[in-house]
C-alpha cells in the first residue's frame, strides 16, 4: 500500500477563489493585462472554468480566445520559445498563443459542444446557441471571410 504521508498534497488543502463569472473574468483580465500573458496561467484558468458554470459570456470569450484555432483566419506572428530538451538531446518549440487558442477550441467541444442530452429532440447545447450573443459570436466564429 502506497504511503499516503509522502503524497505531496497531503498537507495542504486545495481550494479557489473563482467561484463565479465575475471572479473568474476579473483573474483572466488580470493575467491579460500583463505585457507578456503566461500561457499557463490562461490555459489553467480556461481548463478549470467550465467545471465551475458556463454562461453566455463566458461562451462568447471562448470563441473570440478560439478564432483562428485551424489556422484558416489567424496569423498570430507567434515566435515560437525554444527550450533544450537535455534528455532526449533535441531543441523544442512551443508556440504559446496557439497553444492557449488550442485549449480555448478543446474546452469549447468537450464542455459546451458536446451533446450530453439522451434520447431528446435538442441537443444539450440547443439552448445556448439560439441566445442572441452567442448566435452571433458563433456566425462570426465561423466566417471565412471569403466572399461567395
Amino acid at each position: 500500500m502506497k504511503d499516503v504521508q509522502n503524497h505531496p498534497l497531503v498537507t495542504h488543502n486545495i481550494s479557489t477563489t473563482l467561484h463565479d463569472w465575475n471572479a473568474w473574468k476579473k483573474r483572466w483580465d488580470e493575467e491579460m493585462a500583463h505585457k507578456y500573458p503566461l500561457a499557463e496561467v490562461l490555459m489553467g484558468l480556461l481548463h478549470v472554468v467550465f467545471k465551475q458554470f458556463t454562461n453566455e459570456k463566458l461562451v462568447c470569450l471562448c470563441l473570440e480566445v478560439a478564432d483562428g484555432h485551424n489556422r484558416s483566419k489567424l496569423d498570430f506572428n507567434d515566435q515560437p520559445l525554444s527550450f533544450r530538451d537535455r534528455e532526449r538531446g533535441r531543441t523544442v518549440q512551443w508556440y504559446p498563443k496557439w497553444e492557449v487558442v488550442q485549449k480555448a477550441w478543446k474546452m469549447l467541444c468537450d464542455n459546451v459542444f458536446r451533446n450530453t442530452a439522451r434520447d431528446v429532440e435538442s441537443p444539450s447545447w440547443a439552448y445556448l446557441v439560439v441566445q442572441p450573443d452567442v448566435f452571433h459570436k458563433l456566425l462570426w466564429f465561423f466566417e471565412t471571410g471569403e466572399s461567395p
